[in-house]
């Protein structure tokens, strides 16, 4: 896992070395056993662990804003653990803070995310494993919720911006159309009201486990407003391209499975008249964010290239009024 030094990403042994400083000073911290790293990024740092005989993830905030995020992660799970109980719908808990090293201790999560149950699974138990991914944000989302007027326009708008920066001529038609394509989108939805939340932040499979029937919420850090729609957007986009059910059929929704679309939104998760509307828009938006993405920096495999292909033209060849689907 050793990154580039030219990548603003930690290196696995200079992360491990600032965690075992800390182990030695902190009186907290004694007994502590770092394992390995789970996570590197150039915000932060997560290494599985152990202390009190118990397995925890070290969480460390990197940069200046280290303390407030640390402090920030620490009171969104805490609020969200007195919401939630003790029913099937969870969140780790927050053993230890450090703010003033930008650490935090949490629970570990055994078994499996999402994203590697969800490719084995047969389809009784996928489309199960999605309606408890619904389920779980629905559950989170009550917490804090609030209608507001929706700004489709602004969402067109700050991707125009990025579309200018598009040099591939292949990856700047597609972006155009599907650009084009939100356009019109957004005219329609004109005057519409969306229900805005506090969610998860990154709502992804790689994001959920399901541990002893119980739904997890993992790497969870601030408290963050969007609108549901979009949440359940970036997820549903998410499924298509890394995790896709290989035995499904050809009935989509908007570029997505139809049996997936349903599972997720099973539970009364979204209100109707924003499942047509405002979540085929906000699907549009992110299948846009990586043909951008991919069209400034190739990064992709090839066969996610070609499912986010597919997954392009497909939302660009459905119906935009919601009578279609009725």
């Amino acid at each position: 896992m050793a990154q580039h030094p030219d990548s603003g990403i930690p290196d696995v042994q200079s992360a491990l070395d600032k965690l075992t400083g800390l182990i030695q000073k902190e009186p907290a911290l004694q007994g502590a056993k770092l394992q390995r790293p789970l996570s590197l990024t150039p915000d932060d740092t997560a290494i599985l662990g152990t202390l009190g005989g118990e397995k925890v993830v070290f969480q460390m905030f990197l940069g200046p804003e280290a303390t407030a995020r640390a402090e920030a992660q620490q009171a969104e799970l805490a609020l969200m653990a007195a919401h939630l109980e003790d029913g099937p719908h969870q969140v780790p808990r927050c053993h230890l803070i450090l703010p003033e090293h930008g650490l935090t201790v949490l629970t570990f999560i055994g078994g499996k995310s999402l994203a590697e149950q969800l490719p084995k699974a047969n389809a009784q138990k996928r489309r199960q494993m999605l309606s408890q991914a619904g389920m779980w944000l629905k559950r989170y989302a009550m917490a804090r919720r609030r209608k507001a007027h929706f700004g489709a326009p602004f969402w067109i708008e700050t991707r125009s911006k990025r579309l200018a920066k598009i040099k591939a001529p292949e990856g700047a038609t597609r972006a155009l159309i599907l650009h084009d394509t939100l356009g019109r989108r957004a005219e329609a939805l004109r005057g519409a009201m969306v229900w805005q939340a506090a969610g998860h932040g990154h709502f992804t499979p790689a994001n959920l486990k399901i541990h002893q029937g119980t739904v997890y919420g993992i790497n969870i850090q601030r408290e963050n407003w969007s609108a549901l729609a979009r949440e359940l957007a970036g997820f549903l986009v998410e499924v298509q391209l890394t995790c896709p059910d290989p035995n499904a059929d050809a009935d989509l929704r908007f570029g997505i499975v139809q049996a997936d679309f349903q599972a997720l939104l099973k539970r009364n998760v979204l209100d109707a008249d924003e499942i047509y509307s405002i979540l085929p828009f906000f699907i549009g938006i992110e299948i846009l964010d990586r043909v951008i993405s991919d069209a400034r920096s190739p990064q992709l495999e090839d066969i996610q290239q070609a499912r986010l292909g597919h997954l392009a033209q497909a939302f660009i060849e459905s119906p935009i009024s919601p009578d279609a689907y009725q």
